[in-house]
């Protein structure tokens, strides 16, 4: 092999963190611009790449009902603790900017989501999605899932769109963003 390579044997992968970069405009409250480059202490091969969204990709992808998916080893638990030994991936649909930011209920599948208000969250720099299973279960990150990718398009246009950032608690009438 290749000396300073790592090969991961999927699902687990261990390799130490190089750096870790905290964006410069990063402010908790409200949390904007919740990102940070971590710079692994060696490459890792035969792992799936999915490239970021660019200036020119359509807006499509982070409009309101657009398809997304996030993915994550999060609580699977409202009120416990419950961490699955598995990646999960949850496949949800992203609000209008309206429920990002201006307070305006979302109807999804039949469930009224609450809006987040001005102060709570910025639809400029944020995204908010939420999912609904055909039983009407709330599918939504929780604790654990910071940091994960939500990605959306499908084939060799699928494109990170977003991190997942913060919610109101976990898989109740609000988005996570």
């Amino acid at each position: 092999g290749v000396t300073g390579v790592q090969t991961c044997a999927l699902p687990i992968c261990i390799v130490k963190v190089a750096s870790v970069v905290i964006h410069p405009d990063y402010r908790i409250d409200p949390a904007e611009n919740d990102i940070a480059v971590l710079t692994l202490s060696q490459p890792l091969v035969d792992v799936p790449i999915i490239m970021p969204m660019r200036p020119t990709d359509q807006p499509s992808y982070v409009q309101e009902g657009a398809r997304v998916q996030v993915a994550g080893w999060g609580n699977q638990s409202t009120s416990g603790n419950s961490f699955p030994d598995r990646l999960r991936i949850g496949t949800l649909i992203v609000f209008p900017d309206s429920a990002c930011g201006s307070n305006v209920p979302y109807t999804l599948r039949g469930i009224e989501f609450d809006g987040f208000d001005p102060d709570e969250a910025n639809a400029a720099v944020m995204v908010c999605a939420a999912g609904v299973t055909s039983a009407g279960k709330v599918i939504d990150a929780c604790q654990g899932d910071s940091g994960g990718p939500l990605v959306g398009g499908e084939g060799a246009a699928t494109r990170l769109v977003g991190v997942v950032s913060w919610g109101e608690d976990c898989a109740t009438r609000h988005p996570g963003v």
